[in-house]
């Protein structure tokens, strides 16, 4: 076993002893939900031993999305953006940011933060600048629209030849 898995397993089973957990639960304690529902916090102390731990990470931050609590969501992502080297994953981290604080916390300024830290990791990215520039219409911000427009009309910019058909025609 890695050292990773034996910190994992450490955890589970020091968690099962202290809790004395029933072992009918003992799924849904590995799973991080209790028999009351309530997530039990074992990713999160994984996660606090090895913060780039991905599966641990992804995990804590699908219990509290299930369970509705975006704002420990939010906290779990945030700290995982500090983290992580992987550009693809925070690219993938910044876009479910940027929905989270958009959709279910309506949260337009933090949105837009978001989506400009992933553009800029990838300025070529259609749906991020579109994204963007719905943002900016919807709240009035002319002066940052104006620059996504700017940018998407630049030569240089690469663009999707088939998205650009319909257009030609």
């Amino acid at each position: 076993l890695t050292e990773l898995a034996k910190r994992l397993h450490a955890t589970v089973i020091s968690g099962i002893v202290e809790d004395r957990l029933d072992p009918k639960h003992f799924w849904n304690f590995a799973i991080g939900i209790g028999p009351d529902g309530a997530p039990l916090g074992r990713y999160d102390k994984v996660r606090r031993v090895d913060p780039r731990n991905v599966p641990a990470i992804h995990a804590l931050t699908e219990l509290h999305l299930a369970g509705g609590d975006y704002d420990k969501a939010v906290i779990v992502m945030e700290a995982f953006l500090a983290e992580a080297d992987d550009i693809e994953a925070k690219k993938n981290t910044l876009r479910q940011l940027a929905r989270l604080y958009e959709v279910e916390l309506r949260d337009m300024h933090k949105a837009t933060e978001r989506l400009e830290q992933l553009a800029a990791l990838d300025s070529d990215d259609d749906d991020v600048l579109a994204q963007l520039r719905d943002l900016h219409e919807r709240t009035g911000n002319e002066a940052k629209l104006a620059d996504i427009l700017d940018l998407e009309l630049r030569p240089t910019h690469r663009r999707d030849a088939a998205r650009d058909a319909p257009l030609l025609e």
